[in-house]
């Protein structure tokens, strides 16, 4: 599995609203990962997708795995 984009914004991106980052966690049910970025300054996701294990670097899937289960286990993912 590559890397997936399921969502993506229409709106432009605006640099008041801050760096965009990424962030990756563990699925709560399966061997998947989700992903969103984000603006630091914007409560609302850019973009949201999925991701397998094989995709991300081992020291941020490890960090992404040790998060599993936590109601706000996203890792930031550098892009």
């Amino acid at each position: 599995m590559t890397v997936v984009t399921t969502y993506e914004t229409s709106k432009p991106y605006r640099y008041q609203l801050g760096d965009l980052k990424r962030y990756v966690r563990r699925d709560a049910v399966g061997d998947g990962y989700s992903w969103c970025e984000k603006q630091s300054r914007d409560s609302y996701d850019r973009a949201q997708g999925t991701c397998s294990a094989s995709d991300i670097p081992e020291r941020i899937r490890a960090a992404a795995d040790a998060q599993r289960g936590q109601a706000f286990g996203y890792v930031v993912w550098p892009r």
